[in-house]
């Protein structure tokens, strides 16, 4: 009678083991799927290409329409503040002159493109989080009068090759954080290591600081071509 006891209790045990698992993986295919497809969305709306610092642009009758992209508010989440020159300065992509603050931690941003200031998002400035929550829409930085070609070229990347650059950048950042994270705060790097939503707020100034000199920085980038 103990012996069957014993193995009903382990047949039990085994179950409840296996169920355990089996939920475990699906919330880890669940967060992997989150990640890429919902979270940052590979496929660019159309007309929109990416600077190597996670800054989006689509050039219209001359006019450069800037944000940031999915990856960018992805990783630094809602931050406190953001800070843009004001209409009529003059941009280029050598003067960092776009600021995403928090507290005493910030990335720092050139325009991927040279022009002047025609407006500045006064949305984002009253509500940074719109940034975040829709991207490439409502949440635009800023429009610059440009001429097309007075971008960088080879620094920019469209359609296939973008969304195939923003897959190596996902890799690429897990192993940063693995190297830069505290220990406890490790815990955010989800089964599949799939970063949370907001990871770098849990980091200090100077990880921020590296993030910005590895991921947003406008110098030609590894990446595939289409």
């Amino acid at each position: 009678m103990t012996v069957l006891l014993v193995l009903c209790t382990l047949v039990i045990f085994l179950i409840a083991d296996y169920a355990v698992q089996k939920a475990r993986l699906a919330r880890a295919a669940a967060d992997v799927k989150s990640w890429d497809a919902e979270r940052i969305p590979f496929a660019l709306p159309a007309g929109v290409a990416l600077a190597p610092n996670h800054l989006w642009l689509k050039v219209e009758q001359g006019v450069a329409t800037i944000g940031l992209d999915g990856f960018l508010g992805r990783m630094l989440g809602t931050v406190e503040a953001v800070m843009m020159p004001e209409v009529g300065a003059t941009v280029t992509p050598v003067t960092l002159n776009i600021a995403l603050c928090d507290r005493d931690r910030s990335v720092q941003l050139a325009s991927p493109v040279v022009g002047q200031i025609l407006e500045v998002n006064p949305g984002v400035l009253k509500d940074p989080a719109l940034a975040r929550r829709d991207p490439y829409g409502a949440g635009w930085l800023m429009k610059v009068r440009t001429d097309r070609r007075a971008r960088a070229a080879a620094h920019i990347v469209e359609g296939n090759a973008a969304a195939a650059w923003l897959r190596e950048q996902t890799a690429q950042v897990k192993e940063f954080l693995a190297g830069v994270m505290p220990a406890p705060a490790l815990a955010t790097l989800q089964d599949g290591g799939v970063p949370a939503e907001g990871v770098l707020q849990q980091c200090d100034a100077r990880v921020w600081k590296k993030f910005e000199q590895r991921f947003a920085v406008l110098e030609r980038p590894d990446r595939p071509t289409t």
